[in-house]
């Protein structure tokens, strides 16, 4: 059985940081944001899938979010049932807001600080969605 691991988290949570060398796609090579919004969901469902088949004969896959479905979106049962596939998803967070409010800075994106720490609590209010939980 092969394991897809999906990290989910906000921007510049440290997703990446926590990708092996091997196997890892990152969500934002197929550039959903690009599309209509209301197709985003679609268009990385899709990407998933795409590279679920590609990847097959390989061993186990990591990626990061984008903007995938949360973990109890039906589509990953039917995934898992149709590839013989196990997902396992992994929510990333920051010990506080101050360091998440650091990494912002460090990226140059004050001017959204507020949307990312709104959508920063929101991620971290539906925890028991996850099967792991990781503090950068």
């Amino acid at each position: 059985m092969i394991y897809i691991n999906i990290l989910y988290g906000n921007s510049r949570i440290g997703k990446s940081t926590f990708m092996n060398k091997s196997n890892k796609i990152e969500m934002n090579n197929c550039k959903y944001w690009l599309f209509k919004e209301n197709e985003w969901s679609d268009i990385c469902i899709n990407y998933l899938i795409e590279n679920i088949i590609n990847n097959l004969h390989k061993s186990d896959m990591i990626f990061t979010c984008g903007m995938l479905p949360l973990p109890n979106h039906p589509i990953y049962n039917q995934l898992e049932k149709e590839y013989s596939i196990k997902f396992i998803h992994t929510l990333i967070l920051v010990k506080n807001d101050d360091k998440y409010k650091l990494y912002i800075k460090k990226i140059h994106r004050e001017h959204i600080i507020n949307k990312l720490l709104e959508d920063y609590k929101w991620r971290n209010s539906d925890k028991d969605l996850y099967h792991e939980i990781i503090y950068n």
